[in-house]
């Protein structure tokens, strides 16, 4: 599984040379934390695998920096259990 994010200038023109990366954590487990790291997919959108272990809500903190500057944003998601995937130990 992935999760996709597309950034867009203030005039939401695709922005393609951006790095990008997220915390990610599920609301009721939030001192397990993942970070991904985005790769570009074209057109402005980008990519990363999530792993994760448990369905419900997520909050993602994103952050994407462009030559010296830094663009923020959070935001929730409502991820199914069923497509969690579920670790062995």
């Amino acid at each position: 599984e992935s999760v996709s994010v597309r950034v867009l200038d203030k005039d939401n023109n695709p922005i393609d040379d951006a790095d990008v990366v997220a915390v990610a954590f599920a609301s009721v487990r939030s001192a397990e934390r993942s970070e991904l790291r985005f790769v570009h997919e074209g057109d402005g959108t980008y990519s990363a695998p999530l792993l994760r272990q448990h369905g419900g809500l997520w909050r993602f903190r994103l952050a994407a920096t462009r030559g010296g500057d830094t663009v923020t944003s959070e935001f929730d998601a409502e991820l199914s259990r069923s497509l969690a995937t579920e670790a062995t130990p």
